[in-house]
């Protein structure tokens, strides 16, 4: 029997190593795509959303052959799963012995697992059918921010500006607008002219006749101050 023992441990560690093959970090940083290199052969889900953007298969996260890929501000801990075909050739062995023995006990014993699975199958399409709705209720009230920055008279353009006080500002064409990486609140004015705030921070942007975008800001203890555009 203690001979056995080791034995035992071997085939369970065998096991569980199968049943979870890969597992990626994937984040998508200034709203753009990003692709993670993956073994993506098996089911492909997430086991930890690390972003308050919503990640929806289909729309901010997805697969191509030997990856995942997340976009509009989706950041998760993905994993993929195979299966364990070392269970599966076990089982195999297992169901021919009982054949032989009682044919038709084991009959039962499939129609009761396949009942079973369909039972959690139902559970977990249930489970996930209002997770979606949770995620597109995010991602549409997160739409909805973003249109109101396009709408109100004024455009978004792109921009990437540094103030005093180690303030940075960044705004991706059509909005969002960032103070310090973090989406900041829109308050717009016209065409020509917006305003976005944030962490006590107040950012005005217009434009110029010449295309060319200006900026200032006002902070706590009054500060202010012209703020200096690296790109437009």
């Amino acid at each position: 029997m203690r001979k056995m023992l080791p034995i035992v441990m071997v085939v369970a560690a065998a096991y569980s190593t199968h049943a979870f093959a890969d597992e990626v970090t994937c984040e998508s940083k200034s709203s753009k795509r990003v692709e993670c290199s993956m073994d993506t052969r098996g089911e492909v889900r997430i086991v930890k959303q690390l972003s308050n953007a919503a990640c929806v298969e289909g729309r901010t996260w997805g697969l191509s052959k030997h990856s995942v890929w997340v976009d509009k501000g989706c950041r998760a801990v993905f994993a993929s799963h195979i299966g364990d075909r070392h269970d599966g050739r076990r089982d195999d062995g297992h169901d021919h012995d009982d054949d032989r023995h009682d044919g038709h006990g084991h009959g039962n014993d499939r129609d009761d697992d396949r009942r079973d699975d369909r039972g959690r199958d139902d559970d977990r399409r249930g489970n996930d059918r209002r997770d979606d709705r949770r995620d597109d209720q995010r991602d549409d009230d997160r739409d909805g921010r973003r249109d109101s920055q396009r709408g109100g008279g004024s455009r978004i353009a792109f921009l990437n500006a540094k103030c005093p006080g180690n303030i940075e500002v960044h705004a991706d064409e059509g909005g969002p607008v960032y103070i310090n990486g973090k989406e900041a609140r829109f308050n717009p004015s016209n065409e020509n002219y917006y305003e976005a705030s944030g962490g006590g921070v107040t950012v005005s942007v217009s434009r110029n006749t010449d295309g060319s975008q200006s900026v200032s800001y006002s902070g706590p203890g009054r500060a202010n101050g012209v703020c200096r555009v690296t790109s437009d």
